[in-house]
């Protein structure tokens, strides 16, 4: 029990592979075109998105009847968004994590869940469907990793940075070409949260470092980060509050945040 609210962690994650196995998995590779959209330009949805999104909020106000923020409700009504600033609970939900990805029938997606009370990430929960995999996380408890417990590694030797490029300033982007090697030498990723964070806590790469973070994408994925002995936080090092609405989240070893963070600064 986190803030008074007592979660069944079990019946989420039975949730969660329920309707990711009915919803989702059964359409990947075969969606037609006419059920893939762009929300905005490189910003997919599929009616996968959207059927994985009605189906788990019902599940999980089932379980605990609060309210639901959800990606593809919040691209209908963005004033939603607003409820994980100001909600006494919340769940947070992104159906599908990578749907880019998905769409193309890459099995590198996610479907995620989180619980946010009084502006503070309480659980996360990362089910990649594909692999059967199952990520948990809870505040000041720890992070799971198909029920074993994780710990994070120093970065490998050969580790680069995961850097997503596409939502920088347009400044900074200019200026990664004659930048920190640290920085000029990072890869972007796999294209979904949950691979890139788990990435980052195994060791095999080096950092991550968001410029857009809404909260579907992040609050289970740097809760998990922050357990597992990562620091999670914006460059500069204020902590990271998922309703702050601020942009930038750098996610390192202790070791190396501060290294990568004024490596950052100077492109700033």
């Amino acid at each position: 029990m986190v803030d008074g609210i007592a979660i069944d962690g079990r019946a989420v994650e039975s949730a969660i592979v329920d309707v990711a196995s009915a919803e989702v998995l059964p359409r990947l590779g075969v969606l037609g075109d006419d059920e893939i959209e762009e929300k905005s330009p490189g910003d997919l949805v599929t009616v996968a998105d959207a059927a994985c999104e009605r189906a788990l909020a019902e599940r999980l106000r089932s379980l605990v009847d609060l309210p639901v923020l959800g990606e593809e409700a919040a691209a209908e009504d963005p004033s939603l968004l607003g409820l994980v600033a100001t909600a006494e609970a919340v769940w947070v939900i992104d159906p599908i994590d990578g749907t880019s990805n998905f769409a193309a029938g890459s099995p590198d997606f996610a479907v995620m869940v989180s619980l946010v009370q009084h502006g503070r990430t309480t659980h996360g929960w990362m089910h990649l469907p594909v692999a059967g995999s199952m990520l948990h996380a809870e505040l000041g408890a720890g992070t799971w990793r198909d029920g074993a417990a994780v710990d994070a590694r120093p970065p490998r030797p050969d580790a680069v940075g995961l850097l997503k490029r596409g939502y920088l300033p347009a400044a900074v982007r200019d200026r990664l070409g004659t930048g920190p090697a640290l920085l000029r030498d990072a890869v972007h990723g796999i294209g979904s949260c949950p691979f890139d964070y788990d990435a980052v806590v195994r060791g095999t790469a080096a950092f991550v470092l968001y410029w857009r973070t809404l909260p579907w994408d992040h609050t289970a994925p740097a809760l998990y980060a922050a357990e597992s002995g990562l620091r999670v936080a914006r460059p500069g090092g204020d902590p990271y509050e998922p309703g702050d609405g601020r942009s930038g989240l750098l996610v390192a070893h202790p070791s190396r945040w501060g290294q990568i963070d004024a490596a950052f600064g100077s492109l700033r």
